[in-house]
Parts: C-alpha cells; structure tokens; sequence
C-alpha cells in the first residue's frame, strides 16, 4: 500500500507553517480567546465553531432525528484527529455512545475492520462525513450506519477579515 505524501522530513515544521499563514483560528474554544505567546503578534486570530447538524442513514441518506436515538446505545466509529471531540459532541447531542473504535487521523478502514463494527453493541454505528465516504468502499457491513453533519460557525470577525482577503487577492487577478 502506498503512503501520503509530504511525510516525514519533507513535512514543513510548524514554525515554518506559521510564518506562512495569514491568520490563525482556534476550533471550539469558549472561553476568552487569547492569542498564544507563539503566536506572530501582527496575524490575526478568529474563532470557528463546530456543531453537529443532521444525522442520515449511510445507505438512503434519509435524516434520523437526534432525539429518536436518545435512549439506545450506539457505537461511534471515527479516523480524526480529534476523535474524543467527536465522541463528546455526540453525547451532547442526547446519544449514549456505548463502544467506540477511533483510528488515526486519515487511516482507512479495511474489509478487517469490518467484523469489528459488526459485532459493536448498539442499535447502529455513528461516523463522520469524512469516514463514510472510506465506509463505502467496504462490503459486508451489516451493523446500521449513521453519518453525522458537521457545520463550521465562522465568527463575524473572520468573515469579514476572509471577504477582504478574497477581495484583495482577486483585484490582483
């Protein structure tokens, strides 16, 4: 199997990385947003929030309501960075996640894993967007799959600031 590419030493580091950058934004911090000590002061800093929206059946894409899974045990499957997040948004949402099998940020799920989500408690399975599409793939899944949305809140601030830096960069055009 091949292997993503930049890896390794080709990566850029992140000092690199953030000299690069315009802006930086911090995901689903409620609190008083402080900008970091490694922060370049002269770059801005914005919020984005993230939620859950709706939540559809894998193979008819039909919209199962949050409160229908309210008191049955699911099992939530995941290859995000931040896994945990998700296991706590779906909480948030009213769901008991009763077993969970979270991989590393984009790892792929293989027909090996696939005897593992069959035989995970619950009514169904509850993944991301970005892993039912590598579900899709697979054959022989038999335990019910639910695609739960995600939405992106940008704060005003960043819109504004994201509409100017569009607008710039076009009149360069």
């Amino acid at each position: 199997m091949g292997a993503l590419l930049p890896r390794g030493q080709l990566r850029e580091t992140f000092s690199q990385a953030v000299k690069r950058t315009d802006a930086l934004c911090i995901i689903n911090r409620n609190e008083l947003l402080e900008v970091p000590s490694w922060f370049p002061i002269d770059k801005p800093v914005f919020q984005v929030f993230l939620s859950l929206t709706t939540l559809r059946k894998v193979d008819d894409q039909k919209v199962v309501e949050w409160g229908e899974l309210a008191d049955q045990d699911i099992s939530a499957i995941a290859s995000i960075a931040k896994p945990s997040t998700f296991k706590e948004m779906l909480e948030n949402k009213g769901l008991s996640i009763s077993k969970t099998i979270f991989k590393k940020d984009h790892a792929l799920w293989t027909e090996e894993d696939v005897l593992q989500i069959n035989t995970l408690p619950g009514v169904a399975v509850v993944t991301t967007e970005k892993d039912a599409v590598k579900l899709r793939e697979l054959t022989g899944i038999t335990k019910p799959i639910l695609v739960a949305g995600l939405s992106a809140e940008l704060s005003v601030s960043f819109q504004i600031w994201l509409k100017q830096k569009l607008n710039s960069q076009l009149n360069l055009l």
